[in-house]
């Protein structure tokens, strides 16, 4: 009788169990989107053309990159924001695009932590502080006395107001309580280039574009904003073996796609990125490169967010950079 009843049962469920299955559509079906925020041929590009590779051998689709530059990253940022809510669009977040800009724009047309499902963080990139050679100060310490004897008349380049190297070197004048000149330029290569031919003295640099340079002599890593000591670089000291309380400052990159998209499908984008930065080959390549991978749950690469944003408008209020609209 017990067993005719469970028979009962279980055929006036078994319909509810295969049309709740059905609802769920597989996925992906299709081609997902990549879209990285800056042009072609930059570290972001490399690493967006890596990790989209290896997100298609672990989904079993293309991942195309679609390369969308332009208002410090926020224009392809924008695209991803006002996407439909179904996993095929990701983009490159990143500290341009999701840390900085709310601190640069009054109107940005995007909430940089609420209108986006966040996926996983995959790098912190950490800078390095470097002096031109023809620069007397070889070390952070004579640097800072330097800047103190003389306040003024240091000058330290940039790719950019409101860059990352920017905002470092605001938090070094802050931290370090030195008056040094910011002198922006459009990009890094200019900026690097006068660094080299000491028209500025000194320049805060992701670490995979200052480390040829480096190596070559043509410049002088003076400290990294790292937690830890570069393992390339292990000679050279960390801002905070220095002195420098809280100075850590990077360049970093994650994953993101519409908002709204679903659970099971963030879970998805989530486990498939795990197991593409878990790929020897992908972690050899990127790490000789200079990017320090880190991979996170969707749930702390969103709180990474927050802070990051919170932390650069602190750094903003401090040095007087006002929001436009």
């Amino acid at each position: 009788m017990r067993l005719t009843k469970n028979l009962a049962c279980a055929l006036v469920i078994a319909p509810f169990v295969h049309i709740a299955f059905a609802a769920m559509p597989a996925y992906p079906t299709k081609p997902l989107r990549l879209i990285v925020t800056f042009a072609a041929g930059g570290t972001a590009d490399l690493l967006g053309r890596v990790v989209g590779q290896e997100l298609s051998s672990q989904l079993g689709q293309a991942v195309v990159v679609d390369n969308r530059a332009g208002a410090g990253g926020t224009l392809g940022a924008d695209i991803v924001a006002k996407a439909p809510s179904d996993g095929y669009n990701l983009v490159l977040s990143n500290a341009a695009s999701h840390g900085v800009a709310p601190s640069l724009h009054r109107k940005l047309p995007y909430d940089a932590v609420k209108d986006f499902s966040h996926i996983g963080l995959i790098t912190v990139i950490p800078q390095f502080f470097v002096g031109s050679k023809g620069f007397a100060p070889a070390t952070l310490k004579a640097f800072l006395a330097e800047a103190k004897r003389a306040p003024g008349t240091i000058h330290f380049g940039t790719a950019g107001p409101g860059s990352i190297g920017h905002f470092a070197g605001e938090l070094l004048k802050q931290t370090a309580k030195v008056d040094i000149v910011h002198i922006p330029y459009k990009g890094t290569a200019p900026a690097t280039t006068d660094l080299i031919a000491n028209r500025v003295q000194v320049m805060f640099q992701n670490a995979p574009e200052a480390g040829p340079h480096i190596r070559s002599g043509a410049l002088r890593l003076l400290a990294v904003t790292s937690e830890r000591r570069h393992p390339q670089f292990p000679d050279a000291p960390t801002m905070l073996e220095e002195g420098m309380e809280g100075f850590v400052s990077a360049t970093w990159y994650g994953l993101s796609s519409a908002p709204g998209t679903p659970a099971e499908i963030v879970k998805v984008l989530s486990d498939a990125l795990a197991k593409a930065l878990a790929q020897p080959a992908t972690k050899t390549r990127l790490t000789q490169g200079g990017f320090e991978l880190r991979s996170s749950s969707p749930a702390d690469y969103r709180r990474f967010i927050e802070a990051e944003v919170k932390k650069f408008k602190t750094i903003a209020e401090r040095a007087g950079i006002k929001p436009e609209d």
